[in-house]
């Protein structure tokens, strides 16, 4: 597969503090830009922007800090959202499908919510914590909490 430059002049769109890329099965780019714009970029299969998704702002379609993505069934995507703590999950033609808050389990432990989501299978999504940013220190080991949560 040859190498495809985005976030440039020639590309659309310039991009700031990116915090993730997919690829979907058509070959378009999303990539997660979490500077000042809180958007998604698509590109084409070329490296041609194409859209954007989503803006800042804490509404449906809306986006704080995205940390993490990734493709689901039919070119859905599925977006977290570290700085609202929540996962969206757009459909293929990019509207809110469904928005589920994830929060690890309030018994004192996870300080700072979590910093990103994978999918294990259709509803179910594993959480990490903050913790290892949080608590990590030079010569110490440092506890992630993981979360697990049905959509």
């Amino acid at each position: 597969m040859p190498s495809v430059l985005v976030g440039t002049d020639a590309s659309g769109v310039l991009l700031n503090r990116v915090s993730g890329a997919v690829r979907f099965a058509d070959g378009r780019i999303a990539v997660a830009d979490g500077g000042t714009s809180s958007r998604i970029s698509l590109f084409s299969h070329e490296g041609i922007f194409e859209e954007e998704i989503g803006r800042p702002g804490p509404g449906p379609g809306e986006f704080r800090w995205v940390s993490h993505m990734s493709v689901g069934p039919e070119d859905s995507l599925y977006v977290f959202d570290r700085g609202l703590q929540r996962l969206t999950v757009l459909t293929p033609d990019h509207r809110v499908a469904r928005i589920a808050r994830f929060r690890p389990p309030a018994n004192g432990s996870s300080r700072g919510g979590l910093i990103r989501v994978f999918r294990l299978e259709e509803e179910a999504w594993v959480g990490q914590g903050m913790e290892s940013m949080l608590q990590a220190s030079p010569g110490t080991f440092a506890q992630d909490t993981v979360a697990v949560g049905l959509m």
